[in-house]
């Protein structure tokens, strides 16, 4: 394989590169399961041999990583109606089970696409508008580990009963 298709697919990252968090949410108790998006604009003349040579080289991959764990879920989508403005034909999204299991899953699906013959990820990458390609990153408040303190709760419950009478 030649040294083209890699680069293509390190600085387009066109699967998996997530994008860091927003500084407002690192602020909040977060769990540390990850959920990635990668949303890419595949050529409509060539979704089927891309879809085909996902199927053939990633899926098994994806599979693989759900069944040992580092993956919670992944689903491959569509957009179900217009969207003005949202440039994309399919998106990838993927379920981590935390940090550590997200670089497991990248470094799996990078070796899946380096085993790929070259005329195949030539198509691949060339089906995809690399330019039209962007990522998500989403982590979950853990609602759980955020405590109220009761004593605030009790006092305006008694302030309002004191008000009434």
């Amino acid at each position: 394989m030649t040294k083209r298709p890699s680069r293509i697919l390190l600085a387009g990252a066109a699967l998996l590169v997530a994008s860091s968090l927003a500084g407002p949410a690192r602020a909040q108790q977060l769990q540390d399961q990850v959920i990635t998006a990668s949303y890419l604009h595949v050529n409509p003349q060539q979704a089927n041999a891309w879809l085909k040579t996902f199927k053939k080289h990633l899926y098994p991959a994806l599979e693989e990583l759900r069944e040992e764990g580092a993956l919670l879920g992944w689903h491959l989508i569509v957009p179900g109606i217009h969207h003005p403005g949202g440039n994309w034909s399919y998106a990838l999204v993927l379920g981590h089970k935390d940090r550590a299991a997200q670089g497991v899953v990248e470094k799996k699906l990078q070796e899946a696409i380096a085993g790929m013959p070259e005329s195949q990820v030539k198509m691949f990458f060339g089906a995809m508008e690399l330019s039209q390609h962007y990522d998500d990153e989403w982590r979950e408040v853990d609602m759980a580990s955020i405590e109220v303190p009761e004593e605030e709760e009790q006092a305006e419950g008694e302030e309002q009963e004191e008000e009434k009478d």
